[in-house]
């Protein structure tokens, strides 16, 4: 037991393998090594038996050189990093939003989360940042928006930001050639999540209809708007947090599987007016339920409006030196087409 290295040089025919092997799963493979023994001359295909045959053939300098190059029994989940095959970087997206870009970047693989308070634009900024990205890049978005039709609330938003004006309740201010156009737009670059009446919208529901998004639509992007509107089961006494930390591993698990970026939207918890009436800015920490929405997220962004400016707040960038470091951007949202413009520094 106080052994820290074994060598393992049983017979080298299938019996002494499967001796060794036994042997290596008996004492622990993480102490043991097993020997590899030389062929019996240099024209040989047959490998000398075991170590009495290498000292036969080859002297004490064979025994010794057998043991000493003898190799530890691979352990999964344990390499060098010459072992590995390499990783390539990847790509960073910038939506082409100014000095936002600066801090905020989006990579295939990575999970964001987005939050503020409700009415304050989050999901307005989300609409023009994707449809930046898909018009810019190609990208393909898949949304899973529990609050708005796809038929009625974000055709609307995405015809209005397409054709850089408003649309009236029922597009009666669109021409419908313009229409037309703007519809194959939104049937090119953008994928709808949506459940029936007699369906629960649980956390399995929702990843196995995002698994089909990005096998069978190859979509780039997937937002989640809002998270708080799943259903959410948890198991028997099992504690909130436990359930949101469980929940958000197994978002980011989809995201490096899958190849996409992953971005939820999350209202925060009730926040206490301050004295002057006005709601403070939330933080990721406020979002509701758990802490892990900031420790677990790569890109965390708050939205906060105060009067006419937005500010759109990077809280939260796990690879500062590549995606952007944290900061702030104060922006302009025009209603008339949907985009945010940068205004001045405040």
């Amino acid at each position: 037991s106080n052994c820290k290295t074994i060598i393992l040089a049983t017979d080298g025919d299938e019996s002494g393998r499967t001796l060794a092997e036994d042997l290596a799963l008996r004492l622990g493979k993480p102490r043991c090594k097993f020997v590899e023994y030389p062929f019996k001359n240099k024209e040989s295909q047959e490998r000398c038996k075991d170590l009495n045959e290498v000292f036969l053939i080859y002297g004490q300098k064979g025994v010794n050189a057998v043991i000493q190059n003898s190799k530890w029994y691979p352990i999964a989940g344990v390499y060098k990093l010459s072992d590995l095959q390499p990783i390539p970087e990847p790509k960073i997206y910038r939506a082409g939003l100014n000095s936002l870009d600066n801090h905020f970047g989006i990579r295939k693989g990575d999970f964001s989360v987005l939050t503020g308070i409700p009415g304050h634009g989050k999901s307005t900024f989300v609409n023009d940042m994707v449809c930046r990205l898909s018009t810019k890049f190609n990208f393909k978005v898949a949304f899973a928006s529990f609050e708005q039709p796809p038929q009625t609330d974000h055709k609307r938003n995405l015809v209005r930001w397409y054709l850089q004006k408003p649309t009236g309740n029922n597009f009666e201010h669109i021409d419908p050639i313009d229409l037309m156009k703007a519809e194959k737009w939104i049937d090119d670059h953008f994928v709808f999540l949506i459940k029936e009446d007699d369906e629960e919208a649980d956390l399995d529901w929702v990843l196995d209809k995002m698994s089909a998004c990005g096998i069978q639509h190859d979509c780039d992007m997937i937002v989640l708007d809002p998270y708080n509107e799943i259903d959410h089961r948890k198991y028997g006494s099992e504690a909130t947090t436990d359930y949101v930390g469980s929940a958000i591993k197994k978002l980011k698990r989809f995201a490096k599987n899958y190849h996409v970026h992953l971005m939820v939207v999350a209202h925060p918890t009730k926040l206490s007016e301050k004295q002057d009436g006005t709601l403070p800015i939330p933080n990721l920490y406020n979002i509701e339920d758990s802490r892990h929405w900031y420790n677990k997220a790569d890109l965390g962004v708050v939205i906060y409006r105060s009067g006419a400016v937005t500010t759109i707040r990077v809280a939260k960038s796990r690879y500062q030196e590549i995606i952007g470091k944290t900061g702030q951007v104060p922006f302009y949202f025009m209603e008339d087409n949907g985009k945010y413009h940068e205004a001045e520094d405040l």
